[in-house]
């Protein structure tokens, strides 16, 4: 099956226009190269890609040639354990910012308030 085909049937694109798009850019690497739209891809291939802020690195466990439902799709990858560390690690770092900056906010409005 063609990568951008199973990309976009694992709900990772909401288009098959866009995961073409990401992989001719040569944002989507399979087992370290990088791909073209028409590359093939097997079950137990590793895919590197990357969609909005998020990095993925999945193995390919099944092909399914239609969209799926979500569940289905999620069953289509099995993401590594390095993928799902860094995403814990970038979620908590957004989490962290973002209270920083909403505290700062608030001990700033404070003090403008005072003066």
């Amino acid at each position: 099956m063609r990568i951008d085909k199973w990309l976009w049937a694992a709900h990772f694109y909401l288009t098959r226009k866009l995961a073409t798009q990401s992989v001719e850019c040569g944002r989507v690497m399979v087992n370290g190269a990088i791909a073209r739209p028409a590359h093939l891809i097997k079950p137990g291939d590793t895919l590197n890609f990357r969609v909005i802020d998020r990095e993925w690195e999945v193995v390919v466990r099944a092909i399914n040639t239609n969209p799926a439902s979500l569940k289905e799709a999620k069953q289509m990858y099995e993401e590594t354990a390095a993928c799902r560390e860094r995403h814990i690690q970038a979620v908590e770092m957004k989490r962290v910012g973002l209270h920083r900056i909403s505290l700062q906010t608030v001990i700033r409005s404070r003090t403008e308030r005072q003066n």
